[in-house]
């Protein structure tokens, strides 16, 4: 909210949602946890929604949530714009190396986690597959499941991969 102005109804619910999430994650309640991580994430589906009925709709709030998401991801990566290997959404993938982003670590409502030592492969922008032991985190981006290794190999030999999928999605 503008500073001097009363935060919106919105402002004054996330916090008591995500602590709520908090406490259902904390006492090991992980589909409560969820629905309320949901539930938080379909705020800003409701107002960027455009296909048919849309009362909640508010273009103009989307795009702030959309353009404030950017500039903290932007702001993170300043410094160590040559480690960047992608943005996401709501994080960066970045090499080892000197330096670290400018973020506030914790557990807080707009503060950042670090989840290093992972290995993996960015194909494109949300096409990925990173490992780390056992724990696999890997997105495909409406494409379906991939044959990881097939794809790996496909890149180790001629560096790129052929990737086919009968669906267009726009």
């Amino acid at each position: 909210h503008a500073p001097g102005a009363a935060p919106s109804r919105l402002a004054r619910l996330l916090p008591v949602l995500y602590e709520k999430r908090r406490v259902e994650r904390e006492a090991g309640r992980a589909v409560e946890a969820h629905v309320l991580k949901l539930t938080m994430n379909s705020l800003y589906g409701k107002m960027a929604q455009s296909v048919g009925a849309a009362p909640w709709q508010a273009p103009d709030w989307a795009g702030y949530v959309t353009s404030f998401g950017r500039s903290q991801l932007r702001a993170a990566a300043a410094g160590v714009e040559p480690r960047v290997i992608s943005f996401a959404t709501d994080g960066l993938q970045l090499l080892p190396g000197p330096g670290d982003p400018r973020v506030r670590l914790g557990d807080g409502l707009g503060e950042w986690k670090e989840s290093g030592d992972w290995a993996g492969w960015v194909l494109g922008s949300g096409i990925y597959r990173f490992q780390r032991g056992d724990e696999v985190r890997e997105a495909f981006r409406g494409l379906g499941p991939l044959d990881w290794p097939g794809v790996i190999r496909q890149v180790q030999t001629r560096g790129f991969a052929r990737i086919r999928d009968t669906r267009f999605i726009t």
